[in-house]
């Protein structure tokens, strides 16, 4: 079964939400990263004695962005899965209706098949209504009808040479 439409588009979306949540993670990541590094040198030149406040600072940013970038990727995600379940929903409702059609087509070919086959029947029944079976079997008998008649063909015209000539091609 193809793709539809739809679930191609959703897709093609899905993998570009996907491309956007790793960056987003990549980004959480190296901030996660460097929150720890200066978390680290807090406690190091805090026990020296050394002053910390623009390391504290820069700690509160790279925590504030891991935090964003974690919310954006999840929001990211989020968006994805409504996506492809919107999709797979559009994609049954498609199915279903492609399915509804084949079926209403199936039941007209049927109908058309059987219209075919009744109108095959009727033309049969009149053609025996036509010929009348008993009056050709008494017209046998009393040389009246069809079987009994002779026909003189050289009286009508028609000879042996009068054939030739009618089947011989024109020049």
């Amino acid at each position: 079964m193809a793709l539809s439409n739809v679930m191609s588009q959703s897709l093609i979306s899905a993998g570009n939400s996907m491309k956007l949540a790793r960056i987003q993670h990549g980004i959480k990541d190296r901030m996660d990263n460097e929150a720890g590094v200066l978390s680290a040198e807090i406690k190091l030149d805090g026990g020296r004695g050394g002053d910390v406040t623009k390391k504290n600072e820069k700690l509160k940013e790279a925590e504030e962005k891991a935090a964003e970038m974690n919310a954006a990727a999840a929001e990211t995600m989020g968006d994805l899965n409504k996506g492809l379940k919107r999709a797979a929903e559009e994609d049954l409702k498609e199915t279903r209706e492609e399915k509804r059609q084949a079926e209403k087509a199936a039941e007209r070919k049927e109908a058309k098949k059987a219209q075919e086959k009744k109108c095959a029947e009727a033309v049969r029944k009149d053609a025996d209504k036509a010929v009348d079976k008993t009056d050709l079997d008494g017209s046998v008998g009393s040389g009246d009808g069809i079987a009994g008649n002779v026909v003189d063909i050289a009286a009508d015209g028609v000879t042996p040479d009068t054939v030739q000539e009618s089947l011989r091609p024109l020049e």
